[in-house]
């Protein structure tokens, strides 16, 4: 006998659950029209039009990954319900895959679905069928699931906003955490490796213990600020909020930089023209933390790539709207690269700063020479200027900017309320106005009322509602009051849009008192506040999923900084760490006769360990400017 295996049987429940998960709610809408179906077979009166509507819902699970055959099929059998008049479970489908297709968005099956309920009624009305009762309950089910269907595509779409800004928030938070690294960690780590180097090649030097000396100095002060700048980094990352990551003290002078920068090329052997026009206390803050950055890049690649003894030259121009930054590079013909110390992720780091500044990076590069030339937009920094006192015209435009603001923020309560008043207007057009009209003309301002007085609003078109209703009429203050049941439930005030169902209830129940005819404002009147409900219910499930995303977006972007902070502690701080200690007891021995050896030996592992640290660091940048979120793990697996 044929038996599954225990694998095959074990997933499928969970492939079950999926699938109903996924179509939960095609399941219910079509144990729903199987249900009318069904009915005859209880009072006995089973026919064909029965039959059918026992197999045609089942269609309904196709919408997903067929909706032309679902289309087709729902189509026909619905239009052979209503010209047998009979099988309310057909009708109730077509209304159903209408709803579906019109939130999944396939307009052209839903308009064909539409014309085939048309198409039914004309035929049932030409076999002399009743139509009365028949076309006003279809009209009233497709209002009230086109009304549903639309505020919940809008929901999906803003849902699928919030994702995609999740995405991209966590993509951007990566590329800044890696620009921030680089130039706050992968120049200091290979300037660290560079001075090592320079130091172990004047070991055997006599007479050279000052340059050792000078170049452990280097090493063991950039090292600490590289394990300070590391270790706030941490904490930024650590922290419970998306501020930018600026681990660096307060950013120095331009003119302290650019001193350090002909100190650094000088240290390394090389001969440096640094030179700046202009006056450099103009620049904003973050232009000058840019063009610190910047200037950093540019000396540490002529550290890595100059020729012994070149000619670098950096030059900072700054006039009254604009900041140049010329960068010449004379490149070694023997130089050698390796994957510690080249990665390119400098220059994109610098464009990205640049970019998002306003400003223009260009680089150049030849045989002999390596030029880069960036231009910043200056802004005026109006951050110290006194405030003077603002005229009347500057108030009424803040006055008026407010207003535009509020009224774009709360566009759907102007358009309820214009609705509304549209309504209440047409007996003027027909002159047949009345007080209850009048009424309907002042009544809905209040929805404009809801945000910042939301009981004063629940008075006032409780009352209105009463009054309108009691006299049997339809007008705008109807249409005003449903609209308000609802903002209330939407926004989860659900004690005023009781009061107001209460108010219209009690309208009803004197106008039904008093004898007038309900057949006409009642209907009207459900068919609203059901169109009204369901719309509210749509709109607030939706505003929960909104919700649930952004809280994953914000738990996605903590989670991502702390994999990070902890990655980056296992991966650099040690490694840091030990670099500094091993360049102090290098230090220790320098001018301990005999000792070459052990100072070779600690410069070795400063050198190791300075370029594992930076291809760990360059691997990391890597994986962070990837566009995936998959684990950090740079190292390569430890031998055992």
């Amino acid at each position: 006998m044929f038996a599954l295996p225990h694998p095959a049987l074990n997933v499928a429940p969970r492939r079950l659950r999926a699938a109903w998960r996924a179509r939960r709610e095609l399941s219910v809408f079509t144990a729903f029209s199987l249900a009318l179906s069904a009915l005859p077979v209880l009072l006995q009166r089973f026919t064909l039009a029965d039959a059918v509507g026992l197999v045609v819902p089942w269609a309904l699970l196709l919408i997903p990954r067929n909706p032309w055959t679902a289309t087709i099929i729902l189509a026909a059998g619905t239009a052979h319900g209503l010209v047998d008049a009979r099988g309310p479970g057909l009708l109730m489908a077509g209304c159903f895959a209408t709803y579906a297709l019109f939130r999944r968005g396939g307009y052209l099956q839903a308009v064909v679905m539409v014309v085939a309920m048309m198409a039914g009624n004309l035929l049932a009305w030409h076999a002399g069928t009743k139509m009365d009762d028949l076309f006003i309950s279809q009209a009233l089910w497709i209002v009230i699931c086109i009304g549903i269907a639309a505020p919940l595509r809008l929901a999906d779409a803003n849902v699928s906003r919030a994702q995609a800004a999740h995405a991209q928030a966590l993509r951007d938070q990566r590329a800044l955490i890696a620009r921030e690294l680089h130039d706050t960690l992968a120049r200091a780590n290979t300037q660290i490796v560079l001075r090592a180097q320079q130091a172990q090649t004047h070991l055997h030097t006599p007479n050279h213990a000052n340059q050792i000396n000078t170049a452990l100095d280097d090493i063991i002060t950039t090292g600490h600020q590289s394990v300070l700048d590391l270790r706030t980094m941490l904490r930024l990352l650590r922290q419970d909020t998306n501020t930018p990551l600026d681990p660096a003290p307060p950013t120095p002078d331009l003119a302290t930089t650019l001193a350090q920068a002909r100190h650094n090329l000088q240290s390394a052997g090389l001969r440096a023209t640094v030179t700046h026009q202009g006056d450099p206390t103009r620049l904003t803050p973050t232009l000058t933390t840019t063009l610190t950055r910047i200037l950093d890049e540019c000396v540490a690649n002529m550290i890595k790539y100059a020729a012994p003894d070149a000619q670098c030259t950096i030059q900072l121009d700054i006039t009254d709207t604009t900041a140049e930054l010329h960068a010449i590079n004379p490149l070694s013909d023997t130089r050698h690269t390796t994957p510690a110390t080249s990665s390119k992720l400098g220059i994109l780091g610098i464009q990205e700063r640049t970019h998002a500044l306003g400003g223009t990076t260009t680089t150049k590069h030849t045989n002999h020479q390596w030029i880069l030339h960036t231009t910043l937009p200056l802004t005026p920094n109006n951050e110290d200027e006194p405030r003077h006192h603002t005229s009347d015209a500057h108030r009424n435009m803040d006055r008026w900017g407010r207003t535009r603001n509020w009224s774009r923020t709360h566009w759907r309560l102007w358009l309820l309320t214009a609705l509304s008043l549209a309504v209440s207007a047409l007996p003027v057009l027909l002159q047949r106005f009345t007080l209850a009209d009048a009424v309907g003309l002042v009544v809905p301002w209040a929805l404009l009322l809801i945000p910042r007085n939301p009981w004063t609003a629940t008075i006032i078109l409780a009352l209105s509602a009463v009054h309108v209703t009691a006299s049997n009429q339809f007008t705008g203050t109807v249409i005003a009051t449903t609209a308000a049941i609802c903002v209330f439930i939407r926004r989860g005030g659900y004690l005023q849009a009781v009061v107001m169902v209460v108010a219209m209830v009690a309208g009803n129940l004197l106008a039904w008192h008093a004898g007038h005819d309900m057949h006409y404002s009642l209907p009207t009147q459900l068919l609203w506040l059901v169109l009204c409900l369901g719309i509210a219910s749509a709109l607030r499930l939706a505003d929960a999923n909104v919700s649930r995303a952004q809280a994953a977006h914000a738990q996605a972007l903590r989670d991502q900084r702390a994999l990070i902070a902890r990655e980056l502690h296992d991966t650099l701080a040690r490694a840091n760490t030990q670099i500094v200690l091993r360049a102090q007891q290098a230090q220790t021995h320098l001018h301990t006769p005999n000792h070459a050896n052990q100072i070779n030996t600690a410069l070795d592992d400063i050198i190791t360990t300075g370029h594992q640290s930076v291809l760990d660091l360059r691997t990391m940048l890597r994986l962070l400017r990837q566009d995936t979120n998959t684990p950090l793990d740079p190292a390569p697996p430890h031998p055992t």
